[in-house]
């Protein structure tokens, strides 16, 4: 571990320090190797919302969950994944449901959802062709959204918790979705992708440096066949079609819901959705009637229906994005890439408001500390850099031999949590404490 001091850099300012704002600064002690529990590498992790848990997804289809208190396994469970555990997340709302992607195989990708206080077996499934990227839980706990890698157009799948005679089950989402093989209104390859603080956007980062952002409906969204069918790409007339008015450059809101926060992420004017339904080249694209088509046109036509309205595309660096994370106090939004650069973007107006220079390589990993004050940024360098998001200061450089695989925060304290590939044979994965 290294600590270091800033001052001789040109954007260092006094009275962002922590000694002028009375406060200690951070320092981190040796990061702890964990090395028992597992015996493959280490592909993903996550805390739960309670900060008791912490479930690691391993190489040939492993899913272990360890108890904080002990720093050790408490249980191993049998998944029904063909392939490497890629992505993990925990509910924000409930410790005991985690959803877990895989990397597909001969007999394809798997998505399940478990309940840690039921017998071992997943509580649901999705089979998907192709990989899971990425896991994105919505803020209320009732929602999830997936990143599948596509040979032309990344598709993203949305699930939800809905009642069937009764029970509340999981289920995919027939009405939404995002981009997939044939749907071309734009959508670009997603690397990493969140919900915004308040659930009413869908932010994804993409290969051509630009920061995007979808509304996204809480509600099922109903879609009547016996009406034109529009492109919703973006656009009032693809609103109206599917039965929702949302204001201008504003997402849905559900009946009796509050309106976002002071700092919650909000389009500016000059992102709201055009008039009339537009393709991806800005042409007018008029009216398809469904007596004209045919089953498999129709199908087609239903999929570019259920495309979620975007609303924000920023091209903020020149290199591609690759990470993606929100302030837990919805006050910025950082993203980095291949460039090196970390920005840190202001929630409302989307203006940069500092970069941060603190890696050599390419940025893969991004996660605030709990209260806001540090981000953790991992990728192909040695080490993890933590950086004071006020003062610019790298608070600390934790070391080690490999790149970053997986990176986290703890939810209530500034404990991080992370996995390496390396040269060693043997799994790895650390946790440094703050002093």
């Amino acid at each position: 571990m290294v600590n270091e001091s800033e001052t001789n850099k040109v954007d260092f300012f006094a009275y962002n320090q922590f000694s002028a704002r009375d406060l200690p600064v951070p320092r981190f002690g040796k990061p702890q190797l964990i090395t028992g529990g597992v015996s493959k590498p280490v592909r993903s992790i996550a805390w739960s919302c309670d900060g008791k848990r912490l479930a690691t997804g391993t190489e040939f289809k492993g899913l272990r969950i360890w108890e904080t208190r002990t720093s050790s396994p408490s249980s191993s469970r049998p998944t029904p994944h063909n392939g490497h555990i890629a992505s993990l997340a925990f509910s924000p709302v409930d410790p005991n449901i985690l959803v877990s992607g895989c990397k597909s195989s001969s007999a394809g990708a798997v998505v399940a959802v478990w309940d840690l206080t039921s017998p071992k077996e997943a509580i649901a499934t999705f089979n998907i062709s192709g990989d899971v990227l990425h896991l994105a839980f919505h803020p209320s706990g009732q929602h999830f959204a997936v990143v599948c890698p596509r040979s032309n157009r990344d598709e993203v799948f949305f699930y939800h918790l809905t009642e069937r005679d009764g029970t509340q089950v999981w289920a995919m989402r027939e009405d939404i979705g995002m981009g997939g093989p044939g749907v071309d209104i734009g959508f670009e390859e997603i690397n990493s992708l969140r919900f915004s603080n308040s659930g009413k956007l869908v932010c994804a980062v993409s290969n051509d440096g630009s920061i995007n952002a979808w509304a996204y409906p809480q509600r099922p969204r109903q879609l009547k066949l016996d009406e034109p069918l529009d492109n919703v790409g973006a656009g009032k007339g693809a609103a109206e079609t599917l039965g929702s008015t949302p204001r201008s450059g504003t997402p849905d809101r559900d009946e009796g819901e509050k309106p976002p926060a002071e700092n919650d992420v909000e389009m500016a004017d000059d992102s709201a959705a055009q008039a009339d339904p537009v393709e991806a080249d800005g042409k007018a694209m008029a009216p398809v009637q469904l007596a004209t088509l045919s089953a498999q046109e129709i199908e087609q036509e239903k999929k570019r229906a259920r495309q979620l309205q975007r609303l924000r595309h920023a091209v903020c660096h020149s290199a591609s994005l690759l990470a993606l994370a929100f302030d837990p106090l919805g006050r910025f939004l950082a993203a980095g890439g291949q460039d090196a650069l970390l920005s840190l973007l202001d929630t409302r107006e989307w203006i940069c408001q500092r970069t941060f220079d603190a890696c050599t390589g390419a940025i893969r990993h991004l996660a605030f500390s709990p209260d806001g004050e540090l981000i953790a940024i991992g990728g192909d360098d040695n080490y993890i850099a933590v950086v004071s998001i006020f003062s610019g200061q790298t608070i600390a450089k934790l070391l080690f031999s490999g790149a970053v695989m997986a990176l986290c925060w703890h939810p209530k304290k500034n404990w991080l949590a992370w996995s390496v590939t390396g040269k060693s044979t043997m799994p790895q994965w650390y946790v440094a404490y703050q002093e």
